[in-house]
């Protein structure tokens, strides 16, 4: 039910609260289920894909990638849309940053 929610969360936000009409029909889900799901009720896995999908144009349409903020935020965001060896590269990336910053931290002390 976490992700559940983070992605409503996510959709709510990137289209500025939608109505139940609009949300229907951005996403292919009927509306009486849209209410239901909103109000709690378990998405089927088909439901969770279709909001994803829309999330993922809406970003694509509007080139927020820039204006998204936090560590973990562009973690998920890279986690979903990136080839595992790119996310293998990062992975290197920041194992050598800490390296780094345990060897920085010997030297100093």
């Amino acid at each position: 039910m976490i992700m559940q929610k983070e992605i409503i969360k996510r959709y709510m936000e990137l289209n500025g609260q939608p109505t139940l009409k609009f949300i229907s029909k951005d996403t292919q889900i009927q509306i009486t289920r849209v209410f239901r799901i909103l109000n709690g009720h378990e998405m089927k896995i088909s439901e969770y894909e279709k909001f994803d999908l829309s999330i993922r144009k809406k970003l694509c349409e509007k080139k927020t990638y820039k204006n998204i903020t936090g560590l973990q935020e562009i973690a998920k965001l890279c986690d979903k849309e990136l080839s595992p060896n790119s996310l293998k590269d990062i992975e290197m990336f920041m194992n050598r940053k800490l390296r780094i910053k345990s060897i920085s931290y010997f030297v100093n002390n």
